[in-house]
């Protein structure tokens, strides 16, 4: 891959931060919305956890172009925030797994590392010829 235009990253970049907050805002709705009855058995729904955070934290790299500090405190958010939500989950007909949060984890590891990845290969030079 090779990097893109520099107009064009900066739309990647503007779709990337809505994206990461409609996605936060979509895996908090649906993580802490009362259910009726409590689920069934747990341990089924891992790949769902990994492929819902390790999305969100793909487009942060993207959203947070060449500051990496702050998308490493957003990262560290999100698996703390992904904490909490384990937390509050009984309290709202729910179950609350310490597996679960050692899943998000991991996909908030290979999302963001693979939207890392890409942001360096696509990000133009700062000279652009």
């Amino acid at each position: 891959m090779t990097q893109i235009h520099p107009q064009t990253f900066a739309q990647l970049s503007s779709f990337s931060q809505w994206t990461a907050v409609f996605l936060g805002l979509l895996i908090i709705g649906g993580s802490l919305y009362p259910l009726a009855h409590l689920p069934g058995p747990t341990g089924s729904d891992k790949l769902l956890h990994l492929l819902a955070y390790g999305t969100w934290a793909f487009f942060i790299p993207l959203a947070l172009v060449g500051r990496v500090s702050l998308q490493r405190v957003v990262l560290a958010s999100m698996l703390s925030l992904s904490g909490l939500i384990e937390l509050i989950q009984p309290y709202v007909n729910r179950h609350g797994e310490w597996s679960d949060w050692l899943v998000n984890g991991a996909g908030i590891l290979l999302g963001a590392s693979v939207g890392s990845v890409l942001e360096r290969r696509w990000r133009p030079s700062p000279y652009p010829s």
